[in-house]
């Protein structure tokens, strides 16, 4: 269950920008385009990072504190002065910056560069099911409420804490204390006594906390377990991955199921989710890694070549390594060996996915017609809203898409 951060480079063929490459605006690749960016400038001398915000728009942090809007076709289209604080989702951008009373504070502005949210709140998160929770300060005292992408109030601000609302369609909210459940319209749904923090919904179920210790609660406002856990993991495929002492303080790892059993216990272990009905356990005394399946029974076992490293969280299951001395070795769910770019082919949430060759240079592929790139690039990024960035290496910056 502990994540670890993994690799998403790896095995392609070499090949050299040109220089007509560089002097072009572009290069072809059959169905993709790989645009040079803001006229081939190297990109450190002018920005500090860039980030796609959607809508075939880049959003980059600028030398002199602003926001550069680069389009898909590597153009910049404007400079504002404000600070890059991320996306927003729903096709804006978290800004900070000067408001109306002379004070500054976080809005929002869209692709075209109009500030459509005016920069007077302590802090707002991204949209998620169309509301953005943020802060706003009254005096000393700072409460939490939810605005649409208009800024306009939806749900008043009157929480101490809140998290965002998931594809359940609830928010966790705290008001003096009391954790409950709100839906997109403010309703309490259940509240949640006895705990000190309540998190988001995830397939069905939630954490919430009391000391250090977490449990689950359900849609009904239920704990199917007692809050007694160290760790928890999210439910996948009806199991959450759960870790606790045993009465002589070892860690054991192990599953609960939606109604809150307890299955096998794994001393000093790390567990994955479960993907495609089967689950890595890795027992760290015994050097051992085992497949599972929902009932607990073994399918294969492997000896262990290092630290085992899931993949990071957003990405697809279904594969991960273990690194040793600096070295990787690479498996996917039947515990077979396999190559970094399939690693990376495996755990990609897009169609396309990095690889990297034997000299250290990266380019893309496509899970359904191969090669996209050549790898004749020096960085890239995962592609996202349906573009990648990639760096030469003179730190020219080319934005990759579909025509």
């Amino acid at each position: 269950m502990r994540r670890f951060k993994g690799a998403v480079l790896a095995l392609a063929v070499s090949v050299s920008l040109s220089a007509t490459a560089y002097g072009g605006e572009s290069i072809n690749f059959g169905d993709y385009t790989a645009v040079l960016a803001d006229d081939g400038i190297n990109f450190f001398s002018e920005y500090n990072d860039i980030e796609n915000v959607g809508g075939g728009y880049f959003a980059a942090s600028n030398k002199e504190g602003g926001i550069s809007l680069i389009n898909s076709g590597g153009e910049v289209v404007g400079k504002y002065d404000y600070t890059y604080y991320g996306p927003a989702g729903d096709g804006l951008i978290l800004v900070y910056g000067k408001n109306d009373g002379g004070g500054y504070g976080m809005g929002c502005m869209n692709v075209e560069g109009e500030l459509v949210i005016p920069c007077k709140y302590d802090y707002i998160r991204p949209f998620s099911q169309g509301l953005a929770a943020a802060t706003e300060r009254n005096e000393d005292d700072v409460k939490l409420g939810f605005i649409n992408q208009k800024g306009e109030e939806i749900i008043p601000f009157e929480y101490d804490n809140a998290s965002d609302f998931t594809d359940d369609g609830l928010a966790a909210v705290e008001k003096d204390g009391l954790w409950r459940y709100i839906d997109t319209s403010g309703k309490e749904v259940f509240a949640v006594n006895g705990c000190d923090f309540a998190f988001d919904f995830n397939n069905g179920f939630a954490m919430a906390a009391k000391g250090p210790l977490f449990g689950f609660v359900n849609k009904t406002g239920e704990f199917i377990t007692e809050l007694k856990y160290s760790r928890l993991g999210s439910f996948s495929e009806g199991f959450a991955a759960a870790e606790t002492k045993d009465e002589n303080g070892q860690w054991e790892a192990f599953y609960i199921d939606e109604n809150g059993k307890e299955g096998q216990k794994y001393k000093n272990a790390y567990i994955s989710d479960f993907y495609k009905g089967r689950a890595v356990i890795f027992e760290e005394e015994k050097n051992i890694v085992s497949l599972i399946d929902k009932n607990g029974n073994v399918i294969k076992r492997i000896k262990a070549q290092g630290n085992i490293v899931f993949p990071e969280h957003g990405k697809i299951q279904g594969a991960f390594y273990m690194a040793d001395d600096g070295s990787s070795k690479y498996y996917n769910w039947d515990l077979k060996e396999i190559s970094e770019n399939e690693y990376s082919k495996i755990t990609s949430l897009s169609d396309e996915y990095v690889v990297s060759d034997n000299m250290g240079n990266y380019g893309y592929f496509s899970k359904k017609n191969g090669e996209i790139t050549p790898c004749m690039f020096k960085w890239c990024g995962d592609f996202n809203n349906g573009f990648g960035i990639a760096f030469d290496a003179d730190m020219r910056f080319y934005i990759i898409g579909k025509k």
